[in-house]
Formats: structure tokens, C-alpha cells, sequence
């Protein structure tokens, strides 16, 4: 052992709360699509559309735009979303209450010219129309009352660079924190090695539900209509520095996530996973890690040390918990 440190946090593993019932309709049927040129038919019924360095995935099963993909990178969140007595992968839907404690999702999905269309019962119209440099979102609400409609982004953008008066972007410095609430406008974010920016109509914000995905919400009255674009963009070598900088002061081992608190990804009743990642930044023999604590199921952890796979002296890895209760995250080298 050529060094010893460590670092740990507090890890919440969130359970449902049962005594709420979950209003949901869920409803998918993919009707025979009259593709146009550049939309694609791609397997289990999805529809492809490949752009100038994107490529965005439209699920069959969920009636929505649920991947794209630029430079390597996945802008669209791909977790199960926790809310009130569920969890699933949904990457946009419709929502009555602000609360979703009545959620809409699902619907009918075809192709229909340059666009695809997807239409949920009772609550609206997604068009998501893909053109080479961008793909534009609009939504008509069809519910007769107001409702809401949101789009999951990955929460994993390190930067964002925000509009000033004359229109120009400055560059990204500005760290994206989840509980961040950003107004309709144009904004330039980076993701890896991807660069995106998006405009129109939607708040940029986190919702308590999805923990903490970068949601573009649409709040719509009856009858209205919203829009915003999404365009996958080159970030130069400034932007990229920018993205790299970290906002915390990087030791010896540096914990990524979770750095304060994290809730548990839940898979079933009692157990779920969250994600382990960070870096060890001087030579070392071994990496290890345990959790300690007891969950609602009145099973503890054994608290031993599990070893960490660190291959370069970077891990990442889905750790298992049960769920319920606070618990200790240890991390050693």
C-alpha cells in the first residue's frame, strides 16, 4: 500500500411511498409509418433518424424521442424515473398536476412526412420534426384543462453557457447544479465531448420525481402550444476546457458521485442501485468500498470492504442497496 485515504458521504435510498395511488394510463401503439426520407424503420418498431453528427432514437414502446446520441454521448436520460408508487423509463410524458401524482404517458407514435408524430389520449400532440442540424419539438395540449409536458435530459452536462443581451453565448463556466430553474431562452451546453444548444419555450429545471435529470418543461393552457429545439453542435477548445474544470477541489481521491447525498435508484420494493464513480489521483495497490446501515426491510449491511475496480485509477460502477433509511458510503485506497 503505497498510500491510505479515504473519502465517504451519506446515501439515502429512497422508498416509495405506497399509501398514494398512481393514476396512469399507458397506452402504445405504433401504427404503420409512411416513412420519408431520412427516417428510418429501426428494430422493436422504433423509427432512426440519423443527422449531421446525431443520431435520435423515437420509441415505439414509449411514443417518444428516448435517445440521442452526439459524439459518443447520450443527451437523453436513460434511468428509470422514480415517482410516487412507480418507477419506469420514461423520457417524456404528460403530467396534469405539477405533482404528478397523475401521470400520462404512452400513446400512438407514426411517421407522417418529415416528422413523427405522437399522440397521447386525453392529454396532447408531440411533432418532433428531425431536420440534419436539429430537431424541433412542438406540443399542442388537447386535454381542454391545463397540463405539462417534460423531456428528460442527462443531468450529466458539465457547463452551460448562458444568453446575454446582444444574443451572444459566453463561454460555459457555469457549473449545471440539479435544483437549478433556468427561463425560456437560448443555451449552449456541454456533455463530454458533445455540445448541444436548445431554445424556445421551455424552463430548464429539475423536477423532485426524476431525481436529477435536466427536465424541458412545457407548461401549457388549454388548447396551447409550445416548442423548443435541440441542436447538436462542435465545441471549440475553449468551451471544452471550461467543461473540465471542476467545481470542487480535486485530493488525492476524489468522490464524483454521489459528492453530498444520492437517492437509491429503486429497482423493486426493497432494493435499488445508485451510482459510484470518482477518481484516484496518486499511485495505489488497491481500491475498496462499503455502506453500513439498515434498510426498511430490517436487513443492515454487512460493512464489509468490497473491492473497487479502478483501472487507470478512474471507477465507476452501479452499487446495490437496499431501500430505505440513511446509510455510510466509504471509499479507500
Amino acid at each position: 500500500m503505497k498510500h491510505s485515504f479515504s473519502a465517504g458521504c451519506k446515501v439515502f435510498l429512497a422508498a416509495s411511498v405506497y399509501l398514494r395511488a398512481l393514476t396512469a394510463l399507458v397506452l402504445v401503439i405504433m401504427s404503420n409509418a409512411c416513412f420519408s426520407e431520412g427516417l428510418q424503420a429501426g428494430p422493436d418498431g422504433n423509427i432512426v433518424y440519423n443527422g449531421r453528427g446525431y443520431t435520435a432514437v423515437f420509441s415505439s414502446e414509449y411514443a417518444c424521442l428516448s435517445g440521442l446520441r452526439a459524439e459518443g454521448e447520450e443527451l437523453i436520460d436513460q434511468r428509470r424515473f422514480y415517482r410516487w408508487c412507480s418507477q419506469r423509463f420514461q423520457p417524456a410524458y404528460f403530467t396534469a398536476e405539477w405533482d404528478l401524482r397523475e401521470a400520462v404517458y404512452g400513446g400512438s407514435m407514426q411517421a407522417e412526412g418529415g416528422s413523427v408524430v405522437c399522440r397521447v389520449p386525453d392529454m396532447g400532440v408531440v411533432t418532433y420534426t428531425p431536420e440534419p442540424d436539429r430537431i424541433t419539438v412542438s406540443v399542442t395540449n388537447t386535454s381542454g384543462a391545463a397540463n405539462h409536458f417534460l423531456t428528460a435530459f442527462t443531468s450529466s452536462v458539465t457547463a452551460i453557457g448562458h444568453p446575454v443581451t446582444d444574443g451572444r453565448i459566453v463561454s460555459p463556466g457555469t457549473v449545471w447544479q440539479p435544483g437549478t430553474v433556468l427561463p425560456p431562452a437560448r443555451y449552449r451546453w456541454v456533455l463530454g465531448a458533445a455540445g448541444f444548444e436548445t431554445a424556445g419555450d421551455a424552463v430548464w429545471e429539475q423536477t423532485p420525481y426524476t431525481l436529477t435529470s435536466l427536465m424541458a418543461h412545457l407548461a401549457l393552457e388549454p388548447g396551447g402550444t409550445g416548442s423548443f429545439v435541440i441542436a447538436p453542435c462542435l465545441l471549440s477548445g475553449e468551451e471544452k476546457a471550461a467543461a473540465r474544470k471542476d467545481p470542487g477541489p480535486a485530493g488525492d481521491l476524489e468522490l464524483l458521485s454521489p459528492r453530498d447525498w444520492q437517492v437509491f435508484q429503486r429497482k423493486d420494493k426493497y432494493t435499488g442501485s445508485f451510482l459510484l464513480s470518482g477518481s484516484i489521483n496518486v499511485p495505489f495497490d488497491k481500491a475498496f468500498y462499503r455502506i453500513t446501515g439498515k434498510g426498511i426491510n430490517g436487513k443492515s449491511f454487512s460493512g464489509k470492504w468490497q473491492q473497487l475496480n479502478a483501472p487507470g485509477g478512474c471507477f465507476d460502477l452501479q452499487a446495490e442497496g437496499y431501500a430505505g433509511g440513511w446509510y455510510s458510503l466509504e471509499v479507500k485506497a
